[in-house]
């Protein structure tokens, strides 16, 4: 049911959203994008899930995600993803890459720490060695994104 956890988040049904990937900590030369979310359920309340379903199952050594605005904001290099399940068969039908452009080249130094902020934005934290706090906020999926750096450089 899991492989190499990478996150993991609770919904409001109490299913529990994963982030597998069999590929960390790298991708090898000709090997296919293994790594996925998956999402358990305890359909039986015992206390103990039962059930998993791939959400989704195309993602390249993912770092972070969030859940939100019905759907899943997810860190996938270079791109921050918002996948979204519009049947309701909890697998996702529609992907839109949000921002891309972060780098690859140590998947330790990657976008990561997703968390909602006080002002309903979604927030989180890529790490790299030449910025070391860099944070960005985006607004709601349904509204216009508004996009704002924040840096804190040592002196």
């Amino acid at each position: 049911m899991v492989v190499n956890p990478i996150a993991m988040k609770w919904d409001a049904k109490g299913r529990l959203w994963v982030i597998n990937s069999p590929m960390y900590p790298h991708i090898l030369p000709g090997q296919e994008r293994t790594d996925f979310i998956s999402v358990l359920e305890d359909t039986d309340n015992d206390g103990k899930a039962d059930k998993s379903t791939i959400f989704y199952d195309k993602l390249y050594v993912p770092t972070g995600f969030d859940l939100g605005d019905g759907g899943v904001y997810v860190a996938n290099q270079p791109d921050l993803l918002f996948l979204k399940d519009t049947d309701g068969d909890l697998k996702a039908d529609t992907e839109r890459v949000l921002l891309s452009g972060f780098g690859t080249e140590d998947n330790h130094h990657a976008i990561s720490a997703f968390t909602w902020g006080p002002g309903a934005g979604c927030i989180f934290n890529p790490e790299f060695s030449c910025i070391p706090r860099l944070k960005l906020l985006m607004d709601c999926y349904d509204s216009t994104m508004e996009v704002s750096f924040s840096c804190d450089h040592a002196s």
